[in-house]
């Protein structure tokens, strides 16, 4: 995938770099087929768990990030790509989320829950009614110091749950 233009680029938030722990990542993989091929868009400058659980249970993964020189907003979708699965910066989830509705490919975006809410979310939801994939307790994220403020969930669009809402164990 060619590099973009760095004066292009989002600049991030430094509070964004929060890193999803595996027991995060794995509740997930029962919703996913196997032989679908995941697109980690905003990746951690090296590899990260979503990465690593996913290419560690047998998927094709496309791992990009900022810090590698692609910007999810901007870059060209790679090719294959059958599911978008990322922990974005939340600073951003307007935008990435509207890009993933966009793309038009399944979604699973690991958010604070208050991301349900919100006057331009609320706007796509309508057109594109989510999934939520709700942890039972607050994540334990990388680089947090602790658990995180309020409680997180995977945010889908177009992937076979059971329902609508799905609640799951976070194991710490």
């Amino acid at each position: 995938m060619p590099k973009q233009d760095k004066s292009k680029i989002y600049t991030y938030n430094v509070k964004d770099e929060l890193y999803s722990p595996i027991n995060a990542i794995t509740p997930l993989l029962k919703y996913i087929p196997n032989n679908k091929t995941i697109w980690e868009c905003c990746d951690s400058p090296t590899e990260g768990n979503i990465t690593k659980v996913f290419r560690d249970s047998g998927y094709n993964v496309v791992s990009t990030s900022i810090h590698k020189g692609d910007d999810f907003l901007t870059c060209k979708i790679p090719d294959g790509v059958d599911i978008i699965c990322s922990n974005p910066p939340y600073s951003k989830k307007d935008e990435i989320i509207a890009r993933c509705y966009a793309i038009r490919k399944p979604f699973a975006l690991l958010l604070p829950i208050d991301s349900i809410t919100g006057v331009e979310r609320c706007k796509m939801y309508k057109k594109r009614p989510p999934q939520f994939i709700i942890f039972n307790r607050r994540i334990n994220f990388i680089n947090s110091g602790n658990n995180s403020q309020g409680g997180s969930m995977w945010l889908c669009w177009n992937l076979d749950l059971p329902n609508q809402v799905v609640f799951e164990e976070y194991e710490k």
